[in-house]
């Protein structure tokens, strides 16, 4: 067998059954170069994958069970993988939209400037924050504070902050669910 008709077998397997039988147990490609594609990208990229020469980075050489990795994404699309087990924890909730236009000086009330540094922060979006929503630049600030944090807990798992109307802490790999 050739190493596209190989290739493009593995890839359309998992095209059609994108899950284990029996258990129901999310599968992804491996390339021959180590990389990950995710269950769309073997449809989407069926061409690349028939034709590949085995070195181009579409040669599929497995089909495997993502068993614990929340942070496993398709090298192609960027898209996480899912996991059977280990998916990622739910957000927390930190202020409530109750709180309004005061929600960025709230966080950032007790936060000091080695805290600031630990998360990646400005220490001047900081105080622009804590100064309240007046400041000159305070929603600018915000802005910075809430693309730039980066938090990680005592379980190696790294947590961003997410804002829609009420102020999230997120774990990274975590998708909101579709209304």
């Amino acid at each position: 067998m050739t190493t596209q008709s190989q290739s493009l077998r593995l890839a359309d397997q998992l095209a059609a059954n994108p899950y284990t039988w029996p258990g129901g147990y999310p599968l992804y490609a491996i390339t021959s170069d180590g990389g990950a594609l995710c269950k769309e990208c073997v449809k989407s990229e069926r061409e690349s994958i028939g034709t590949t020469t085995g070195t181009d980075g579409w040669c599929v050489v497995a089909v495997e069970a993502n068993w614990e990795d929340p942070a496993l994404y398709c090298d192609h699309c960027g898209k996480r993988i899912e996991s059977a087990y280990a998916e990622p924890p739910e957000p927390n909730l930190v202020l409530s939209d109750s709180h309004g236009r005061y929600i960025p000086q709230l966080w950032c009330a007790d936060v000091t400037e080695s805290d600031a540094e630990r998360l990646g922060l400005s220490w001047w979006d900081v105080q622009q924050c804590q100064a309240g929503p007046d400041a000159e630049h305070y929603w600018e600030a915000w802005g910075g504070i809430l693309r730039d944090c980066v938090m990680t807990d005592e379980n190696g798992v790294t947590w961003r902050l997410h804002q829609d109307g009420d102020l999230w802490e997120v774990a990274d790999g975590y998708e909101f669910p579709e209304d």
